[in-house]
Parts: structure tokens; C-alpha cells; sequence
């Protein structure tokens, strides 16, 4: 679910659909603050039950998986570090004491994290940002809360801008003028010392005039220019809005919308390194791969024609040396790969690439900053599958790992460092 990139770290947030049953969600059960403010109360490091054995050290590359549990209190954080085979990083599973639904790295050495619930009784959207610092070795430290305010709508996917000041929060929330579904949100804030997040530059629940209808929503992404100029968020069947950003102020400004279907959702968006192109990627009818020219009024124009016919793709990535793009199937795992230029999008050979087991519920997918590596998570089979980047762009399915393996506990959300 991007789900924003940036020139030193890489993340992806999807999950608008509940992530047993994969049908459109509103929201993941959360825990209560006071149960995060117990966990905070413990020891340095939060080790749980679900821990894998092994363990090493990272300096770079090191990914963190957010995992979802039945028992929100019991969602957690693992590391891995992004080598052949994957090897678990020692003592890092950190407990949330929420389910994310978003996760980003910062360059002041924070890992962010999102939660939502509905609020109960009260039906009132409360979202919650936490920030865990990545010590020596990869390790995590205590969480803390990053806002100390709650957001009153379903923060869906965070973002941190290339200059590593501002974190953006998109998502929706209910409002009398959008009676069919949810309209559209984003807030942006500071981001402090300590991992705290300061005050707002553009206001909580800012809203797009952007109706989605719920049935409808399926994921949610932002991604960032790496010149830190425009930002896009996906807002599924609605289409993709675009801004133009202040990296000095932090104040967006929408600029343009890229209408979407109700027949089709825009689920994953990424920016190549030289911020000329963004991808997206869309499920459901004329689902596939598209490439967008960026202008320079955050303007998109479609390059070439649509890539693939499958209605099923989510997550999407640009690998290190900026010649390669990867969108992965989400019911089967398996990833489809092209290369981009100005006559558009051109396929691999040996492309879509499957996955060494089966699996399904891939929503994430990040690469490492040698070019060397792409890796997914899914619900169910392999948790991780890990690919080696072979000539010509070709992917051959690598090592696996796990952070959970039963239907009550699974990464839902990836981030890697860069």
C-alpha cells in the first residue's frame, strides 16, 4: 500500500481489505492506548511469542514487516535482513499494541507505523501514529506515540517526504456531504525530535472533495517525487490525486485528478528515481500495469499502453538502478516485470515470475539498494519470498522466511532501508 518512497528509504502500505477474508474493509481492531502505554512501561526490547529462531545483524537493507494478529495487543514488527538466504535479525519483534495498516521509514532513524478503528459505539474514525527507533544492528527500540492526538479518520497509508521533515497521512472519513461512501483525507506534520510528530502543516481531515464509494475502496498508497516537488496518493475506484509539495513549508497543493472506475481500483503508486514517471498499478476490469509521464504541474499523462491483463495486481516497485519495474499478482504471488522509457513499458523475458511455493494475499513489495534483491509477503504460503535480480531484469525465486504461520497472525505492511 508506497504506500511513499524516498531517496533513502523504501516502503510499502497496503491493506484496505479486512486481511482474513481479503474483502472491502473499513477497518482493523485495534488495542486501547493504555495497552500500548503498559507495553511502553516494560523492558528495552518487546519480545513475543511469535519471535522466529535465528538471528544476525543489518546496516542497511534491513526489512521490518509489520504483522497483523486477531489479537490486535499482540500485533507486532519483525526484521529481517535482505540477504541470500533471508536472516532474521536478533530480537526485534516489537510489539504495536495495534494492527498497522501503514508503515515508513524515516531518515531520523524512526520506523512509523499507522493504526485505525471504527470508534466503537461512537462510530467515529480514531487513527493513531507510533514510531519505533531502528537501533545498532537493525534492533528495535521502545515504542513510543508519535501524535499525540488522535486522527478522527481512517488513517490508511503514511508517507515520509525526501527531505525527512514531513510525514504525510492519507485515508478517508465519513462526511454528510458524501452519503454513498467516504471522502477523502490527508494530513501532513512536522516530524520532531525524538520521533515525535509536531504540529500540522496542512490540516487533519483536509478535505479533497473526493466522494469514494466504500464498496469500492480496496488500498490506498502515497508516493513522493524524489525531488520532493509532488506527491499522488491512490484513492482506489476514485482515481489518483495528485499535489504539488513544499519541501520548506510542508503544505500541499492538489493540482490534478486522474479519474478512476467503478469497476477498477488504483491500489499501489511508485516514482522512478529521476521523479519522470509514476506507476500504478489497478485491479478489476482493465486491471494491469500503466506508466504516467510526470509535468510539471503534477499533471499525469499515460506513456505507452497498459501492461498485462491481469486484474489482480497490488504492489508495485522500481528497483536501484532505475531500469526495472515489478507489480505482483495478489491472489498468486506471482510478479510480472518490464522495462520503462519514453515509448513505455516493455516486458521481461520469462516474466510474470512465480513464487517457490505457492501463496496468496501478496500486498507488499520492496527491493534493496544493490539492485540485487526483490521481496514479497503474503497472507498465506511463504510469508516472505525473496527473488534474485538476474540479467536482463529476470527474477529467479530465492529463499523464503516467516514471521507467523497460521491464519491469525501475518505481514500485512513492509518497509526496507535504503
Amino acid at each position: 500500500m508506497n504506500y511513499g518512497r524516498t531517496g533513502c528509504v523504501s516502503s510499502v502500505e497496503l491493506l484496505l481489505r479486512d486481511p482474513m477474508t481479503f474483502a472491502p474493509r473499513k477497518i482493523l481492531a485495534t488495542a486501547s492506548l493504555s495497552a500500548l502505554v503498559l507495553l511502553a512501561s516494560c523492558s528495552k526490547f518487546f519480545v513475543d511469542e511469535n519471535q522466529p529462531p535465528g538471528g544476525t545483524t543489518c546496516s542497511s537493507d534491513c526489512i521490518y514487516i509489520g504483522n497483523y494478529n486477531t489479537t490486535s495487543a499482540d500485533a507486532d514488527v519483525a526484521a529481517f535482513a535482505a540477504v541470500d538466504p533471508l536472516t532474521v535479525v536478533m530480537s526485534t519483534n516489537v510489539l504495536l499494541g495495534d494492527n498497522p495498516t501503514s508503515m515508513a521509514l524515516g531518515t531520523n532513524g524512526y520506523l512509523y507505523t499507522s493504526s485505525s478503528d471504527d470508534g466503537g459505539t461512537t462510530g467515529t474514525p480514531v487513527s493513531n501514529i507510533y514510531a519505533v527507533p531502528v537501533e545498532s544492528g537493525g534492533s528495535l527500540g521502545t515504542t513510543v506515540t508519535a501524535l499525540s492526538e488522535s486522527i478522527t479518520f481512517y488513517a490508511d497509508s503514511i508517507a515520509i517526504d525526501p527531505s525527512g521533515d514531513f510525514l504525510a497521512i492519507a485515508g478517508t472519513y465519513p462526511t454528510a456531504d458524501c452519503t454513498t461512501g467516504y471522502s477523502a483525507a490527508l494530513a501532513v506534520y512536522n516530524i520532531g525530535t525524538g520521533g515525535v510528530l509536531g504540529t500540522a502543516t496542512y490540516a487533519p481531515t483536509a478535505d479533497t472533495n473526493s466522494c469514494i464509494v466504500a464498496d469500492s475502496i480496496q488500498s490506498n498508497a502515497i508516493a513522493f517525487t524524489p525531488d520532493g516537488t509532488k506527491m499522488y496518493i491512490a484513492y482506489g475506484s476514485y482515481g489518483i490525486i495528485g499535489y504539488t509539495f513544499d519541501s520548506t513549508s510542508g503544505v500541499p497543493a492538489q493540482a490534478t485528478v486522474l479519474a478512476g472506475s467503478n469497476v477498477s481500483s488504483f491500489n499501489d503508486l511508485v516514482v522512478d528515481s529521476k521523479s519522470a514517471y509514476l506507476f500504478a498499478t489497478q485491479s478489476g476490469t482493465g486491471g494491469g500495469l500503466y506508466q504516467f509521464a510526470i509535468g510539471s504541474d503534477a499533471s499525469l499523462t499515460q506513456v505507452g499502453n497498459e501492461a498485462t491483463t491481469s486484474a489482480d495486481l497490488y504492489p508495485v516497485v522500481v528497483d536501484a538502478s532505475n531500469t526495472y519495474v515489478y507489480a505482483a499478482q495478489q491472489n498468486t504471488g506471482a510478479i510480472y516485470g518490464y522495462t520503462f522509457g519514453a515509448a513505455g513499458l516493455t516486458a521481461i523475458a520469462g516474466s510474470p515470475f512465480s513464487p517457490s511455493a505457492s501463496s496468496n494475499g501478496t500486498y507488499g513489495m520492496v527491493t534493496d539498494s544493490g539492485a540485487k534483491y526483490v521481496i514479497t509477503t503474503s497472507a498465506s504460503g511463504p510469508n516472505l519470498q525473496e527473488y534474485t535480480i538476474g540479467t536482463g531484469g529476470a527474477l529467479t525465486a530465492a529463499s523464503t522466511g516467516t514471521t507467523g504461520s497460521t491464519s491469525t497472525y501475518h505481514p500485512v505492511v513492509i518497509a526496507i532501508t535504503r
